[in-house]
C-alpha cells in the first residue's frame, strides 16, 4: 500500500550532484519532491504547485556573499 504523502517540496539548485542525497531523504520521509536547476523553471512551479507545497528551498550550498539577482519574483536580493 502506498504511503501518504507528507507534503510537496520544491527544490531549487544548480548543482543537483551536492543535494541528490538531501532529495533522496526527503522523499524516503515521505515527501513528493520537485527538482528545477533554474530560478525561471522555479517561478513557473512554484505558479502551477503552490497550492500543493508545504516547503521551498533554494540553494543549498549557496556561497558566502553571493546575491540572487534583484528578481522580483524571488526576492530583494539579500547575501546569505
Amino acid at each position: 500500500m502506498a504511503r501518504k504523502s507528507k507534503g510537496t517540496i520544491l527544490f531549487v539548485d544548480d548543482e543537483p550532484s551536492y543535494i541528490r542525497s538531501y532529495i533522496n531523504e526527503l522523499k524516503e520521509a515521505g515527501h513528493k519532491v520537485i527538482f528545477v536547476q533554474r530560478v525561471g523553471a522555479a517561478w513557473r512551479k512554484f505558479i502551477k504547485h503552490h497550492t500543493h507545497l508545504c516547503c521551498v528551498i533554494l540553494d543549498v550550498m549557496m556561497p558566502p556573499g553571493k546575491k540572487y539577482k534583484n528578481d522580483p519574483r524571488v526576492g530583494d536580493g539579500h547575501t546569505t
